[in-house]
């Protein structure tokens, strides 16, 4: 049986990588900024890569918007 052994990072240490390309892992927003999506969320109701969104409310977990036209 062969044993590995796994690297473990701190939180703290993931935190503070920088690198181009990759957003901060804190992200700031204020009601009534536009926004865009990134993923296709519900393709159904408009909600798709680049949909334009404006802010509409900020909840612990979840940012409230309404899509621009």
């Amino acid at each position: 049986m062969k044993i590995t052994k796994l690297k473990v990072f701190t939180s703290e240490f993931l935190n503070e990588i920088n690198c181009s390309g990759i957003p901060n892992h804190r992200l700031r927003l204020k009601v009534g900024v536009p926004i865009m999506l990134l993923r296709n969320i519900d393709q159904d109701n408009g909600l798709c890569n680049r949909t334009r969104l404006q802010v509409i409310d900020l909840k612990k977990n979840v940012i409230c918007g309404a899509v621009l036209t």
